[in-house]
């Protein structure tokens, strides 16, 4: 509320800029050494004489002008805003059940009040700032515009985060395969084979992107306890690329480029008795269509190469809007398409990867 009601005072920074001009004689105020220049260069003795047939001197005329600094930045950062608001509209337009949140609405009417400080005859004819500019000292100090630009600025940053999250989109798309498997461990269920916790972990995430990433991997869930019929008790680990050079086992298997390790030992034992490699493959990202079938091939020459291990993979790539799981290899691969709209991610976990990974550590 308080910056819908300051949007609301914009263009009220005024200055006094000055420049040359030829002004009538009975109006020169003020004037400095190039004017003295010009009026020592010119012919005749006096004043009278010197101003000419118009009657009139090169002087310095000040006009009152909005043209600021600060009203430059005032308006980038509410044309930014602007687009920012939009931007989250559209997001949620595609959710009805957050089309009549009290967030939204909130952004809808701040939405509004930008747009029409943007259009205010005030910042009509301000132009934008200058890229690489300096603050200057009332952007710096006064009570208003300080405000102004320490939000300009968070709102400029986040801005570059977005376009370096692109960069990283590959990672990113890891990051959120990540989750989206550690979530489906973490709510497994099955009549046969029992999957409980051995220890309590929450979920974090960094409020800033890290290379991509937002989802700290320090708190993937587990280690899990697989009870299978018979008394056969096992351990599950999760274990993410990043950490993988840290782990006796999965330091072994660098080779095979999966961005999450499921590592399953039995009970008082330090050899591990089976794997799970993920891959998360951004297939969206690419120009060419690539089937589900040749990235299950990538994937089984990959395991194919290592020896000694038994070995299961499961590739999690991005599809424009459909979903399902496809399997490949007598089931050693299995390829999950998820579509990249999040409202779905929810369905993919339950339908599908919950089954995937239920097939995994059960056939």
């Amino acid at each position: 509320k308080g910056w819908m009601k300051f949007i609301g005072m914009t263009g009220r920074s005024h200055r006094n800029s000055q420049e040359r001009s030829m002004v009538a004689i009975n109006k020169v105020d003020e004037l400095d050494s190039q004017c003295l220049r010009w009026f020592v260069k010119q012919p005749g003795e006096s004043f009278i004489e010197k101003a000419g047939p118009k009657q009139e001197l090169l002087g310095v005329v000040r006009r009152s002008t909005t043209e600021t600094l600060e009203n430059k930045v005032l308006k980038d950062f509410i044309q930014r805003c602007e687009r920012s608001s939009r931007s989250y509209l559209l997001s949620v337009r595609r959710l009805s059940k957050y089309l009549r949140s009290k967030r939204t609405s909130s952004v809808e009417r701040f939405r509004r009040i930008c747009e029409g400080g943007r259009n205010s005859e005030s910042l009509m004819d301000v132009a934008l700032p200058s890229p690489g500019f300096q603050p200057n000292y009332v952007l710096q100090r006064d009570a208003r515009y300080s405000r102004i630009w320490e939000w300009y600025r968070k709102l400029l940053k986040k801005e570059r985060e977005l376009d370096s999250l692109w960069d990283w989109q590959a990672r990113t798309w890891s990051d959120i395969g990540s989750f989206l498997v550690a979530l489906a461990f973490s709510t497994l269920k099955n009549d046969q084979l029992q999957v409980a916790p051995i220890l309590e972990s929450h979920f974090q995430f960094s409020s800033e992107q890290d290379r991509g990433s937002y989802f700290m991997m320090r708190s993937l869930p587990g280690p899990f306890i697989l009870d299978y019929p018979g008394g056969d008790r096992r351990v599950l680990e999760l274990v993410h690329y990043d950490n993988a050079a840290l782990h006796n086992e999965c330091k072994k298997l660098g080779h095979l480029g999966g961005h999450l390790f499921c590592v399953i030992n039995r009970l008082n034992t330090k050899v591990a008795t089976d794997f799970i490699v993920f891959w998360f493959v951004n297939s969206l990202a690419s120009k060419q269509d690539i089937s589900a079938e040749t990235v299950a091939a990538s994937a089984k020459s990959s395991l194919d190469a290592t020896s000694g291990k038994k070995l299961k993979g499961v590739v999690l790539r991005s599809s424009k809007n459909n979903s399902g799981v496809e399997s490949f290899y007598n089931n050693q691969i299995q390829v999950v398409n998820v579509p990249a709209d999040p409202s779905s991610w929810s369905k993919v976990i339950s339908e599908h990867l919950m089954t995937v990974i239920d097939r995994a550590l059960t056939e």
